[in-house]
């Protein structure tokens, strides 16, 4: 468990309804972001760019993505992103150089990019959505998030809570089944 612990070299890219109630009060020194300060919904290339621009600043070597779908995208783009633009990005695909450690922390069940080499992302200058592929956007290229941790467990509970329903989220809870599903 000594890997996954948080230090000045980790950026967090997460909600802050996530971070705030969990996190907030650990003091953590890594560096975080709030996806929803960059935009709302889906990924789109302009919000991409602009985390990666902020997530440059932070100097870090790995990436720890808390969230959906459009958290895990993005830090897929982290992981591999070092300055270039995003249309530069999908230029070199699918030889994308890994540039940061990534561990994905998935927190809703929805399409599985958590275990997918692949990030999509809304290319609002082509007026399309495009997938990014890499050998190191995800799948081989990610660490699976460590089962079991209270935090974690507590972020299950609160999703839970908040949906009303035990189907959403039972595989998340279940830290197991997802930790085998991204090993693979």
């Amino acid at each position: 468990m000594e890997e996954f612990r948080l230090g000045a070299s980790d950026l967090t890219l997460t909600n802050e309804y996530i971070y705030q109630p969990y996190f907030g009060a650990m003091n953590l020194e890594c560096a975080v972001l709030y996806q929803e300060q960059y935009g709302m919904g889906e990924p789109t290339d302009v919000m991409a760019e602009a985390i990666l621009r902020d997530a440059a600043a932070t100097g870090c070597n790995r990436v720890v993505a808390i969230g959906g779908g459009t958290v895990i995208d993005i830090a897929k783009v982290l992981a591999v992103g070092g300055g270039e633009s995003i249309d530069e990005l999908y230029g070199m695909a699918p030889e994308l150089p890994k540039r940061r450690e990534l561990v994905l922390i998935p927190t809703t069940c929805g399409t599985g990019s958590e275990v997918t080499n692949i990030s999509i992302l809304n290319r609002t200058r082509l007026g399309t959505k495009m997938g990014l592929v890499g050998h190191v956007c995800g799948r081989g290229g990610a660490h699976p998030a460590a089962p079991g941790g209270a935090a974690l467990r507590g972020i299950c509970d609160e999703l839970d809570r908040r949906a009303g329903a035990r189907g959403g989220v039972q595989p998340v809870a279940e830290g197991d089944a997802v930790y085998q599903a991204v090993r693979v």
